[in-house]
């Protein structure tokens, strides 16, 4: 699961990549903790922002 949260990260990130990478982890996480930890390092990777997406255009 925790590979999850470099997708932010990928040349080709998406809204909608991202919405099925929240879906994966929402259905993988075992334990509401863990997918709050998840969800905060996939937002300090969008944060990191390599590429200058802008997730929020394909919403």
């Amino acid at each position: 699961m925790l590979w999850l949260v470099f997708a932010p990260l990928a040349r080709d990130a998406t809204a909608a990549a991202l919405r099925e990478v929240v879906a994966e982890i929402q259905a993988g996480a075992n334990a509401a903790e863990e997918r709050a930890e998840l969800y905060t390092k996939l937002l300090e990777m969008a944060a990191i922002d390599p590429w200058g997406h802008n997730i929020e255009e394909g919403a």
